[in-house]
């Protein structure tokens, strides 16, 4: 159970808002600071890439992750691309550098890459206004939505917060154009340009508009936005196995089954048919599936200035820098240690911006249902590594350490990542605690919910379980626990919703009616309040 143990203390964590205490006490933390500016790596060879070697897996089979795919450009070469593990767990079949996964957001990165080439075309300018492309678009501020521009919409900093749950509960009715319409549904919670808040909407509103730019059908902006990813990257940068089609995936033979956690430790595969219609209307943010042999090729035409492998000047080094500028600053995490919190000080066009002791860096998370990616380059150093992964939720640990552990050898660096992972692995230092159902507590509260944006919702016992059940989407709910024993919430304890950052709790309403309500946590996101339908409440709790 090591790996449930160190998944959900991570999850809780981050759900309850840091209230477990890490790597403050570490030793590592407390080592003097160290400026690498300027210097080069040490080659990844010999010891030292065997010593990462067995850190991946050993890493992976503490957090049971099944399968994950790596590649690391150091100067103009790929120094390693390989597979680990197996991309399905019941027929064992190894990973390779040639197996397809979902990347997730690093989609996002392609993406505003793609703009550059028309910036760079002249079809689209930054300055662009979104509505002038997509002439139904507009946000809940009407003074707000003529002055958003298609540089805006990639920034993370519109003022629209985060708003996946209608990703994930409506992916089998929602349309790339309704989701655009959506979102003069959706209010505004800051100034534009002033707080980070993540947003997939928006940031597939300004893919979607680019492709306009170039001729696509905006009342039906995907095929557009494929064709032209297509034209203007993945061939030129000879990614001839990346796609966006889960038919193209399936019919190569050579891709990863998802497994996503639950709380008991286990795994449980993941429709890849329902990870594909989860990404699909916001497909510019996140939908590409890939591998790790395409992904080095894509990290070379980064690090090379926009140059592919195969010389080909995909985009202006001019352009492709823009997208790398810090738009909006982030919030450091204060129960981190600040070699964490310097990799992510800002957010640019589809980048996390920021530092590795003096080492400017650039980085990006992707995360599907079940699939988790981190690509994390340093361009002054001109290294960097992609790792893809099928599986659980804990795999969010693996693509975040390795990174850090990667450059702490080719740095000679002290080991400060693993230590902070042992914590994590503990526990932390107190904290939240799960505990068990009390049945006759939530008796009251059995019944159908409905909410305006995510439709009805079932809250019912199946034995001693509580069911949080939406149809197509559904999970147990186990109670969080403070330390002197109070009930804080609820989390979802079963894939694809467990490692969710929501907390769920059950209220009296202002007007009397029970209410549901599922918060999810995290910068710039947003709190679904469920309504109890009258006459849907349940008597006793089900067998």
């Amino acid at each position: 159970m090591r790996r449930l143990s160190i998944a959900l203390a991570l999850l809780l964590w981050l759900t309850i808002g840091g209230s477990l205490s890490l790597a403050q006490t570490a030793s590592p933390a407390a080592t003097p600071a160290v400026d690498l500016t300027g210097t080069m790596p040490l080659p990844l060879s010999g010891n030292r890439l065997a010593e990462f070697e067995t850190y991946v897996q050993e890493l992976m089979k503490t957090l049971g992750v099944p399968g994950a795919s790596i590649a690391v450009v150091q100067g103009d070469q790929v120094v390693l691309m390989k597979g680990y593990g197996v991309r399905d767990l019941r027929s064992n079949e190894p990973v390779t550098p040639d197996t397809l996964m979902m990347i997730g957001s690093i989609t996002k990165s392609f993406t505003s890459m793609m703009a550059a080439t028309e910036v760079d075309a002249g079809w689209l300018s930054w300055d662009t206004p979104v509505v002038d492309l997509l002439p139904y678009f507009a946000v809940s501020d009407p003074s707000l939505t003529p002055k958003l521009t298609v540089a805006d919409a990639f920034c993370a900093c519109t003022g629209l917060p985060r708003h996946d749950p209608e990703l994930i509960f409506n992916f089998d009715s929602i349309t790339p154009k309704s989701m655009v319409e959506s979102i003069a549904n959706y209010p505004l919670t800051a100034p534009l340009g002033e707080e980070f808040q993540y947003s997939n909407q928006m940031y597939a509103i300004g893919g979607y508009a680019a492709a306009e730019a170039a001729g696509a059908n905006p009342a039906d902006p995907y095929p557009g936005y494929v064709a032209l990813m297509q034209d203007r990257l993945l061939n030129p940068m000879g990614m001839s196995r990346s796609t966006f089609s889960l038919e193209e995936v399936l019919a190569s033979g050579d891709y990863a089954q998802e497994y996503g956690s639950n709380l008991d430790g286990s795994v449980s595969p993941i429709s890849l048919v329902s990870d594909d219609g989860f990404t699909k209307s916001v497909a510019s943010a996140g939908a590409l599936w890939s591998n790790a042999s395409d992904m080095a090729a894509y990290l070379q035409t980064q690090i090379a200035d926009g140059v592919a492998p195969n010389g080909t000047q995909v985009v202006s080094a001019e352009n492709l820098a823009k997208t790398h500028e810090g738009r909006v600053t982030t919030k450091p995490n204060t129960n981190l240690p600040p070699f964490v919190n310097e990799s992510a000080q800002a957010y640019g066009m589809g980048w996390v911006v920021g530092s590795y002791k003096g080492q400017p860096m650039l980085s990006h998370n992707g995360g599907t249902l079940a699939f988790t990616s981190n690509l994390a380059y340093l361009p002054d150093a001109d290294l960097g590594i992609v790792i893809l992964t099928s599986g659980t939720q804990s795999a969010e640990v693996l693509i975040n350490a390795l990174p850090f552990r990667l450059f702490e050898l080719l740095f000679d660096q002290p080991d400060e990542i693993d230590p902070l992972l042992q914590q994590l692995l503990s526990g932390g230092q107190g904290g939240p605690t799960i505990g068990k159902v009390d049945a006759s507590a939530v008796a009251p509260y059995l019944g159908t919910y409905t909410n305006d944006a995510l439709g009805d919702v079932i809250l019912r016992m199946q034995g001693d379980k509580l069911m949080f059940d939406a149809g197509e989407v559904r999970s147990g709910l186990v109670p969080v626990m403070d330390e002197s024993g109070k009930a804080m919430g609820y989390i979802f304890s079963d894939s694809p919703l467990f490692g969710a950052q929501a907390l769920v709790s059950l209220a009296q309403g202002d007007n009397g009616k029970r209410e549901l309500v599922t918060e999810v946590m995290g910068d710039g996101a947003a709190k679904y309040v469920f309504t109890q339908v009258e006459g849907g409440a349940v008597a006793t709790p089900s067998p």
